[in-house]
């Protein structure tokens, strides 16, 4: 029999801790599509308990959590995150426009981002940042 899936939203202070944690804060919010506010928002993150770990990935168990978290919380945009054995929903709040459609990204130029590119391919950090700049520039031109 499967467990009911819960979910609970943190608190401001458990948000801080959590953020305070690269690994989990290398996918952060990057700007809104609505208005195009690209640094202020807020932060809510949810912790869902009752999803097997086999299962957090699964389309279907996902599309049920947007659909409850639409339905519920009326988040338009949402992202999953497993982090030290735990379940995530990531969202955001415009704080400009009040907005849940918030795109997010990955800062490519983090340091320790480029630390661990440069680890896997074997290239230097010089080489990988004058890579992402040339590969950035070229895909804002098109």
């Amino acid at each position: 029999m499967n467990k009911p899936t819960k979910i609970k939203e943190l608190t401001s202070h458990e948000v801080s801790q959590l953020l305070t944690d690269k690994k989990f804060s290398k996918l952060k919010p990057s700007n809104c599509s609505q208005c195009g506010e690209k640094k202020r928002f807020l932060r809510r993150i949810f912790k869902v308990n009752g999803v097997a770990e086999s299962k957090h990935s699964d389309d279907k168990t996902q599309n049920n959590i947007r659909l409850q978290f639409k339905q519920e919380y009326s988040i338009d945009f949402i992202f999953f995150k497993t982090h030290d054995g735990r379940f995530f929903v990531d969202s955001a709040v415009c704080e400009d426009c009040k907005s849940t459609a918030i795109v997010y990204d990955i800062d490519l130029f983090d340091p320790d981002t480029i630390s661990e590119i440069s680890k896997l391919t074997g290239q230097s950090k010089e080489e990988i940042i004058m890579g992402l700049r040339k590969t950035s520039d070229m895909l804002e031109n098109e």
